[in-house]
């Protein structure tokens, strides 16, 4: 026991780029507990001679490992007798009986039946420990059963401080994880777990004075390092500024990230944006494990998966207008397909990686969406996405960053899948005419025809209130006289029956319903957007009036103005297509007045009210995509006939 310290003597870690060494008998990895179970074994019975250290780096493991030793591809394993072997309790286990030395497991049936129910249950005591990591640790540790388990089975024999009175395998199965787990509760949770527990104290001394077990130690600071990196990461080191997408302050556009998007990141002097730019940056620039491999053929396929993630993210989004099930498959295949490339781990590059938290986001959601909305299992037939999931959600680092899958659907049936209520047309109740009897009551007057209501009708669907506020269709060619008598004396459209009272005019609903109803807000709480906002909705009446007054003229010629004001208006804030940046009330005022004209000048006039105009365009094709407004729409070739037989008398 003379050593003069193992890491004197400890070989370096082969790479990916490392050749193999002509005999694997004893592959090892320094920081692996598992693997160092094996080198104790090894150290204790004197057959260093015989079991040579051959330690792989798990961070970047050589291809030929897996290819020409172990299929497993995991440490330890051990070369003997022309077989390869591994799993790490099996393997003492197997050394013990199959190499001379003193013998490390007893004869005596009570010690050799405890011995083998402690050895059973290590991989239990070890998941306790971890999940502590993920609460309170130190709380966990002291109420739990893990180490009080211990404290309890280091009673059950008095010939020795042992778990089994002498040292045995049974030290050697929970000595690497008690080492790890004492160095980083004192460190991080100022936590003794030998407090109030005598044996083990005494047992963790004992097992330090044995030299085959302290010779296999590392630096306890690369312990906490490595728990850091795993568990806590650069938290730190880069630190959370949340941004509310939907009333972002003007001052980050203005002082931090002129593209006003999220992410960024201020280093060195410099702001830098974009998501896959970002972690690339962050991997390669901060300490901590890496996240992409040295191997070549995994690095060519990491950058061929990390450039198509957009690709793959535009197709699940597409395919929320078609039929979802069917044209988001070819997606999920991709990454089934691409999950068995390397089947040295359940990543898409075997280990995890940048690719991994690349697209993992987007699964996340649309495997939620897909399940709660359409009833849909995006694993099904797809084994190795199912794995995979299964794997990235032990990850805290990821699980962390979860949002409440309720969130995500409510987010998602707000901005795409309100149409799944089985179809607008079908759901849209018959208008009431003159011969119609009145509701018991008034939640949601409308037109489907008319544009006044149909902002009302925008609002609600946006802010996800189709339960709360429903569509009561009156016919505005027939309308019934008790609606005029009974129910809102102005005997127009739209008009809400909300708490008692009777609500009308359009501009004042929407802010009513915006105010007053949950849901995403539709005003900025920002004072510039703010101020803006009430402008351009003061101006939506002269607006409509400037548009109305072009047909009794040159419609082209006069409806040029007001086109030009929107136009100008979408380059006030750049943050987003819309006039405030963000989809607000704004867009919603003008939006029905701004479709019907667009549809009258292309039909009747030939004119593209676009044309010349990007911003309008643009903003036309963004709100286009909102089915909250999508579903509003009406026929547009009823928009040009009621328009023609209006103001052209044709």
């Amino acid at each position: 026991m003379a050593t003069s310290g193992v890491q004197a003597l400890s070989p370096p870690a082969l790479t990916s780029t490392s050749d193999p060494p002509t005999l694997f008998d004893g592959t090892t990895s320094y920081f692996s507990p598992y693997a160092q179970r094996v080198w104790i074994a090894r150290n204790y019975k004197g057959l260093q001679d015989k079991i040579k250290l051959v330690p792989i780096d798990l961070q970047d493991r050589p291809a030929w490992y897996k290819e020409k030793v172990y299929p497993e591809n995991k440490v330890p394993s051990l070369e003997h007798n022309g077989k390869v072997l591994g799993e790490s309790l099996d393997l003492i286990k197997y050394v013990d009986a199959n190499f001379e030395g003193t013998s490390l497991f007893p004869s005596d049936s009570a010690k050799k039946e405890f011995g083998e129910h402690l050895i059973s249950h290590s991989d239990t005591f070890n998941g306790d420990l971890s999940s502590s990591l993920r609460g309170d640790p130190a709380l966990q540790a002291r109420t739990g059963t893990a180490l009080d388990y211990l404290e309890n089975a280091l009673g059950k024999f008095d010939d020795g401080p042992f778990l089994l009175g002498q040292f045995s395998l049974v030290d050697i199965a929970y000595i690497p994880f008690v080492e790890r787990f004492q160095i980083l509760f004192a460190e991080h949770f100022k936590h003794d777990i030998t407090e109030g527990r005598p044996k083990l104290a005494s047992w963790i001394e004992e097992v330090n004075k044995i030299d085959a077990y302290t010779q296999t130690r590392i630096d306890p600071q690369k312990i906490v390092d490595k728990y850091n990196k795993r568990y806590l990461g650069l938290q730190d080191t880069i630190n959370l500024v949340p941004i509310d997408l939907q009333d972002r302050p003007a001052w980050y556009k203005e002082k931090v990230y002129p593209e006003n998007k999220v992410p960024s990141l201020e280093h060195n002097g410099k702001v830098l944006g974009e998501s896959i730019d970002l972690i690339k940056y962050v991997d390669a620039n901060f300490e901590g494990t890496s996240l992409f491999p040295n191997d070549p053929a995994k690095k060519e396929f990491g950058e061929q998966l990390i450039s198509h993630v957009d690709t793959f993210t535009k197709e699940l989004f597409s395919s929320l207008k078609g039929d979802t099930v069917q044209q988001s498959s070819p997606s999920f295949e991709y990454l089934e397909n691409a999950l068995g490339k390397f089947d040295d781990g359940p990543f898409l590059l075997g280990q995890f990686s940048l690719v991994d938290v690349a697209y993992i986001p987007f699964v996340e959601r649309f495997h939620i969406v897909l399940a709660e909305v359409f009833k849909h299992d995006v694993t099904e037939g797809r084994p190795k996405l199912a794995t995979w999931i299964e794997e990235v959600n032990k990850i805290n680092a990821y699980t962390e960053t979860r949002v409440d899958p309720q969130e995500i659907v409510d987010l998602f049936k707000k901005r795409f899948l309100n149409r799944l209520t089985s179809g607008l047309q079908a759901v849209r109740p018959p208008p009431l005419t003159s011969t119609s009897d009145p509701p018991p009551l008034f939640d949601g007057t409308t037109s489907y025809s008319c544009p006044y209501a149909q902002r009302v009708w925008i609002t609600r669907n946006y802010k996800g209130l189709q339960d709360k506020i429903k569509l009561v269709p009156i016919d505005l060619q027939d309308r019934p006289a008790w609606y005029k008598e009974q129910v809102y004396p102005e005997n127009k459209v739209p008009s809400l029956e909300h708490n008692g009272k009777v609500l009308g005019e359009s501009i004042d609903l929407i802010k009513y319903v915006d105010a007053n109803f949950e849901g995403t807000s539709l005003f900025p709480s920002d004072s510039a957007k703010e101020e803006f906002c009430e402008h351009l909705i003061s101006h939506v009446d002269t607006f409509n009036s400037e548009l109305y007054s072009s047909l009794k003229g040159d419609p082209v010629l006069q409806a040029s103005p007001a086109f030009e004001y929107l136009e100008n208006a979408l380059g006030k804030f750049d943050d987003g297509p819309f006039f405030l940046g963000q989809f607000s009330l704004v867009d919603i005022a003008y939006i029905p007045f701004v479709e019907r004209f667009q549809i009258v000048f292309a039909e009747l006039f030939k004119h593209d009210i676009t044309e010349g105009r990007p911003k309008l365009a643009s903003w036309i094709e963004e709100v286009n995509k909102i089915d909250a407004y999508t579903q509003t729409r009406i026929d547009p070739q009823e928009i040009a006939d009621r328009y023609k037989k209006r103001f052209l008398c044709i």
